[in-house]
């Protein structure tokens, strides 16, 4: 949040307890392994049950979704880990509210490394790159000085987006779906927005007496008037971003060194770069400017109205 100069990560394991915790009078099955889903029956490791809905969100391994829903994203690896450091550099954030993303060929050819303080003197570090990504990591932590402890990771998904993310009554959401920010990859926040935009297209549904079947219409209609092409614009934006990674985006960021920009959202990166452009105007942001609201990724309080417009 960078209105109240707060940086926030989110507890994943916490998440998922506490959502565990609202399920009310659901039941949660655990230890099962869904295995194949059609259009009739889900199949775990032990047994075959009927659906009347079902829902993927199995991340960007694809191994349910992909079958259903057939899309080709582009990945980069990435892994981090929760470290301690205690060298001072220009490398390091100068304090809490600082987080440092470094852009270099030498350390990751197709997308970037990241160092977000937590704490006194102890930081997350990671990197995200087409390959070799474990001996860059490693090269970065010593650059850091620091050792990685318990390091986590996968597949991040960094552009392509599906033509639909419903197939007969399953839906598909979060990195399975497309959801995410290509710039960086990142998907928590992408994903919840799925989420809503899901249950509030079956909230709205069953209200006005439709079925689950029209529901699914609607978050599926929603995803490609409102989510798909701004998604597939900034997987554009970032190959070219990234594509620059060298002398001229070094170029551009030194024109903008020292410039202070406030943005609710650090992963909009087109709302962070149109902001500098509008204090330091140029050609470049008279030939752009337009097409700030396009990139610019939907507001989850807008859901609602959007959803509303499209049953009409």
């Amino acid at each position: 949040d960078f209105k109240r100069r707060v940086i926030a990560m989110v507890d994943r394991p916490g998440l998922e307890y506490n959502l565990a915790d609202e399920l009310g009078s659901s039941s949660l099955v655990l230890g099962e392994g869904v295995v194949e889903i059609n259009s009739k029956n889900i199949r775990t490791k032990s047994r075959q049950l009927p659906y009347e809905l079902a829902v993927i969100a199995e991340g960007a391994s694809g191994r349910l979704g992909r079958g259903l829903i057939p899309w080709n994203p582009s990945y980069v690896y990435g892994v981090q880990t929760d470290t301690k450091s205690y060298i001072t550099s220009d490398l390091m954030p100068r304090g809490d509210d600082e987080i440092v993303v470094i852009f270099d060929r030498k350390l990751s050819e197709h997308f970037f490394a990241w160092i977000v303080p937590r704490d006194y003197h102890e930081f997350r570090v990671g990197i995200a790159d087409s390959s070799n990504t474990w001996v860059k990591f490693t090269e970065l932590l010593k650059m850091v000085g620091a050792e990685h402890y318990k390091p986590f990771g996968g597949r991040i998904i960094i552009g392509g987006s599906p033509e639909h993310v419903v197939a007969g009554n399953v839906a598909v959401i979060g990195d399975a779906a497309g959801f995410v920010k290509p710039m960086t990859g990142g998907g928590i926040v992408m994903g919840m927005l799925s989420a809503k935009m899901l249950s509030e297209s079956i909230y709205e549904a069953i209200r006005e007496g439709l079925t689950i079947s029209d529901a699914l219409l609607i978050y599926d209609e929603a995803y490609r008037r409102y989510v798909k092409g701004k998604v597939k614009a900034l997987s554009a934006a970032s190959h070219i971003l990234h594509m620059m990674i060298d002398k001229s985006l070094d170029y551009a960021l030194n024109l903008l060194g020292g410039l202070g920009v406030t943005v609710n959202d650090y992963d909009n990166h087109i709302d962070a770069i149109m902001t500098a452009a509008l204090k330091r105007p140029g050609a470049f942001v008279k030939a752009v400017i337009g097409i700030a609201q396009e990139l610019s990724l939907i507001e989850p309080g807008r859901i609602n109205e959007l959803l509303k417009s499209l049953m009409k």
